[in-house]
């Protein structure tokens, strides 16, 4: 996943002055933790062994010579390649002193060999992968992917003081640039978020950067032992220990998973005996290259540092810190082992950056390279023929071809790609779908940032589905999907530097123009013509609008159900019922996706009910030919049976027949909303119109939004007042009509709409998702149970959720004063200020708020208007008079002037509200007739006069119908 990340940062490189040196760094790094993060960056899957115990072998108690050694090298001991302990005095350790060559490290010696210091005495076989192959040890790789496998075993002869770490040290400084500085943090950061205890470093050496030899700082980067090796055998004292040579220690998978978990602290003691083995596929020591590496040749390691060697090394400090940022410098170091590796003298042979990358550019193109301004102006110019957007965000199951074991739930980006032949956007040449990598989607975001430029960079984005919430995951790609487009409209001028925008933009053109990054590592990919045994197989299912997932479908005939799991799981996240299934068809032409030879190969189709529309996809026609045919078979066989009634059935038929035909545990009102973000318990809000997906892809037309409220409207009091009377089609008409209003284009609709128009939208919004509770009976019985509806129900409109509580108070009412005691205590909530949402707060307050927004409690008029945004004013001033004249009395007898009780929520609303008097001077100007007379008459006499305000029925009506207006001004 990272790697061919990495590759497009080194596009970026050709703008640096150390091209070399700095991908040395990023690959001297890539390469040292391949085998502590088990892979997990580059190849986008943990690395999981199967290992058999062996017989135990005992533990050398002091170094010996290794037994039988031969005279000479022979082949597989690779003669071009030294290796050798480091001997260092603990006492005082500097960047370069005190550092003394000892034995030589044989690789592929028959038998380990022994070490021995102040600190730890043990033994090492140094395995490696050679050609010709090691007569005693080529059965250890036969299968496997990895190049080198180092084993080591040994006991601690002083007690280490905190954390035991174990990496890679470079001997001298590295000098990086701005941009390699940004993509060596950029991996830090992805690791950071990987990877339990990482520490690193870019060196900080003496006397430029640290005032005395002994603070000098080795580029470095390491993590703790125990959690990071492949493999970790603890022997306590007197039991046998494994021996070195074998497939494995015994170590259980359970015991790796927790161990690699991190979560508790380990501690090392002088009695015990430890194995541990740690490898990697990237690096082959044989012939000193990088290989394997996704996008780049194989290439020599003297490319990158040339004669300085490699040394893997595991130590401790002696006063240890409990903060991740304190520097590990030379004189805190206690070393346990130091490996160095270097080849011999003739075997280097450093190649050229050009020839690095196979690049045969002539002058004039060298000339382009070096003219940065003129490179981005093109970079503009190439973005600008595309339209994308990221409307999802997909959790799929990541392996790797080849490696044993389960893999792990991922998180990956839809990018919806629209491909114009220029600039005008007038001619469309391509529609095209690419799935990539969390890290892939948000290389051109960290190159962007300047963050990257700080010492502790921030950048942070989730990797594995199991470490964040699907709302948090939901909320990066909102994030994501607007840093991208800062990114492709970022002008060459501004704060940010020109190599940082020069980046960024080459990285998400590759976005844009390379194939998937998510499809090599991910199954549900593989080419599969068709199911020929098993009613079953992966699928990716739209969970929501914007939350994709990679799921097992599973057709149980003897159950008669479809059930869909989630990846690692064995219960079943959505068990649908084959008689509650009224139609599979290939998936709408509404939602405008693209083909599959557009769209990595995947097919959709919809398995339709009363209360869901599932859009599914395969990976081959033939999956999908197959699922269709298997389940209208089973829908037919179900029917013959002629003992369950099938839903298509009742689809012509009176729709308050329905419960009653199917009972309660095939429909209930529950199933009529969707519950998104289901691993949040506390804040789970019911979707009202989530039946269908609503989202549209492409260059689909923009619906007016404001027309297809106002239908949806008409039609809920249609059926609010016709209960009985109404279709069972005609309902899910109306479900599909309101699942539409997702589609709205927040940038160029929503957020475009005049003031006067967005009004009128929020309040049909409203008044919508209060005949929609009607209709469902879901509306509150108490004052109590209030905030759970007004709060607790919501529309998606333009990928964000708003309940009735949050269009009343957060946008309509937002510039209004906070409303009286008790309505803030339990139904008013808030929005942060970086609440996305806030863009759509009206700007300027409005009273006659309080009348136009009507709860349909039995306080409020049984009526309702539809808004437009040409007419509004008009229409604001109709309904307080109507409001008012139903709701205002006057007794002329007592002397008192009866208000609703909204009026005394929202009397800060109203000018001059520090009088009541004056409050009612506002609202007889909407008052007429008699009652009209009346009120003035009783104002003209303050000295008698008294005001009082009703009570409120928190009751509802059991009848709404749209008011008299008619379009026009009266």
């Amino acid at each position: 996943m990272l790697t061919t990340g990495l590759v497009g940062g080194i596009l970026c490189l050709w703008f640096s002055f150390e091209p070399a040196v700095s991908i040395a760094m990023m690959l001297c790094m890539f390469a040292l933790v391949s085998y502590a993060s088990n892979n997990l960056i580059l190849c986008c899957s943990p690395v999981h062994l199967c290992v058999a115990k062996d017989d135990d072998d005992g533990l050398l108690s002091k170094p010996q010579a290794p037994r039988d050694a031969p005279l000479e090298k022979q082949a597989w001991h690779v003669p071009t390649l030294e290796i050798s302990e480091m001997l260092m005095n603990n006492s005082n350790n500097t960047m370069q002193g005190e550092l003394v060559q000892g034995q030589a490290i044989w690789a592929n010696s028959d038998e380990p060999i022994a070490f021995e210091n102040d600190l730890f005495r043990g033994k090492i076989l140094f395995l490696l992968r050679t050609e010709p192959e090691s007569p005693k040890w080529h059965h250890l790789f036969t299968g496997r992917r990895r190049l080198f496998w180092v084993q080591l075993q040994g006991q601690f002869k002083v007690q280490p003081v905190g954390t035991v770490y174990i990496g890679g040290e470079v001997p001298r400084k590295m000098t990086l640039g701005f941009i390699n500085n940004t993509l060596v943090r950029i991996l830090l950061s992805v690791l950071n978020c990987l990877v339990v205890g990482l520490h690193y470093g870019l060196g900080q050496a003496y006397p430029k950067d640290v005032v005395a030899p002994e603070d000098e700082e080795l580029p470095h980067l390491c993590f703790p032992l125990q959690s990071s090796v492949d493999e970790f055998m603890c022997t306590r004292a007197g039991d046998p220990v494994p021996p070195l040579g074998t497939d494995g220690f015994g170590e259980s998978a359970d015991a790796r998973a927790k161990r690699k978990a991190g979560t508790q602290r380990y501690e090392f003691n002088t009695t015990d005996t430890y194995s541990f083995s740690f490898f990697s596929f990237f690096i082959d020591f044989e012939r000193w290259k990088v290989v394997n590496v996704p996008g780049m040749p194989d290439t020599s390691l003297a490319t990158f540092w040339n004669s300085m060697p490699l040394r893997i090394v595991a130590y401790s400090l002696k006063t240890p810190s409990s903060h991740r940022s304190e520097r590990h410098v030379a004189r805190q170091k206690q070393y346990y082992l130091c490996l160095q590796l270097s080849p011999t003298p003739h075997n280097v042979r450093s190649r050229t950056a050009r020839s690095l990358f196979g690049l045969e550019m002539d002058a004039e193109a060298m000339e382009f390279l070096k003219d940065e301004e003129a490179h981005h102006d093109q970079l503009l110019r190439e973005l600008d023929v595309f339209v994308f957007s990221v409307p999802a965000w997909v959790e799929y199951f990541s392996t790797t071809e080849g490696v044993k074991g389960a893999g792990e739930r991922r998180v990956g980006y839809l990018f919806d790609i629209l491909e114009y032949t220029d600039g005008t956007h007038t001619t469309l040449k391509k529609h095209r779908f690419a799935l990539h990598t969390a890290v892939q989607t948000n290389l051109p975001i960290s190159l962007a940032s300047d963050d990257m430029d700080a010492d502790d960079p921030s950048v942070e984005f989730t990797i594995q589905t199991k470490t964040s919430s699907s709302r948090a995951i939901d909320a990066e790609r909102v994030a994501i999907d607007a840093a991208l487009h800062a990114v492709a409209a970022a002008s060459g001028t501004g704060p940010a530097s020109l190599a940082r925008k020069i980046a960024a933009k080459t990285a998400l053109k590759r976005l844009l123009t390379q194939p998937s990054s998510v499809a090599p590592h991910a199954p549900f990919f593989a080419t599969r013509p068709g199911i020929s045994t098993g009613n079953q197989g992966q699928v990716l299912r739209m969970v929501w609008d914007s939350h994709w997932r990679n799921e097992w479908l599973v057709l149980d005939t003897k159950r008669r159900e479809i059930r869909f799991f989630r990846t690692q799981t064995s219960t079943p996240c959505l068990v649908v019922p084959i008689a509650d299934i009224f139609d599979v068809t290939v998936a709408s032409d509404y939602l405008n996706l693209p083909p599959p030879s557009n769209s990595d190969g995947m097919y959709w189709f919809e398995i339709e009910t009363l209360t869901r529309v599932h859009c599914i996809a395969v990976a081959s026609l033939g999956e999908c030919e197959f699922w269709h045919r298997s389940i209208v078979a089973e829908m037919d066989a179900v029917a013959a049976d002629g003992h369950t009634i099938m839903t298509h059935d009742l689809v012509g038929k009176p729709y308050h027949l329905v419960a009653g035909a199917l009972g309660r545990d095939r429909f209930h009102k529950e199933l009529l909303y969707g519950l998104r973000f289901e691993d949040d318990d506390a804040s789970k809000r019911r979707v009202l119109n989530d039946r269908r997906i609503g989202v549209r892809f492409g260059a689909s037309a923009d619906l007016d939004i404001c027309d297809v409220v106002e239908q949806a409207v008409r039609m809920a009091i249609l059926l609010r007042q016709h209960p009985r009377m109404c279709l069972t089609h005609e309902v899910l008409m109306f479900l599909d009509v309101v699942a539409s209003i997702k589609q709205v284009n927040k940038t160029l609709t929503l957020e475009a709409l005049s003031v006067p128009e967005r009004t009128a939208f929020f309040l049909n919004l409203y008044h919508l998702q209060m005949l929609h509770g009607h209709f469902l009976e879901i509306l509150p019985l108490t004052k109590a149970a209030w905030t759970g509806f007004f709060n607790g129900v919501v529309y998606a409109v333009a990928g964000h959720l708003f309940s009735p509580a949050e269009i009343e108070h957060c946008v309509l009412r937002a510039p209004l004063p906070p409303m009286k005691p008790p309505v803030p205590g339990f139904v008013v909530p808030a929005w942060t200020a970086d609440d996305p949402r806030t863009v759509f707060e009206l700007p300027a307050a409005d009273y006659r708020m309080a009348f136009a927004l009507n709860p349909t409690t039995r306080s409020s008029v049984a009526v309702i208007t539809v808004y437009r945004g040409a007419v509004l004013e008009h229409q604001l001033n109709f309904m307080a008079r109507v409001v008012l004249s139903t709701l205002v009395s006057a007794d002329m007898r007592k002397h008192i002037i009866y208000l609703p009780r909204v009026c005394d929520w929202c009397a800060a609303d109203f000018p001059g509200h520090h009088q009541v008097g004056n409050v009612v001077r506002t609202l007889v100007s909407f008052l007429d007739g008699d009652l009209k007379a009346n009120v003035e008459a009783l104002l003209s006499q303050p000295s008698k006069l008294a005001i009082k305000y009703l009570s409120y029925d928190y009751s509802f009506h059991q009848s709404i119908a749209l008011s008299s207006w008619r379009g026009t001004p009266p």
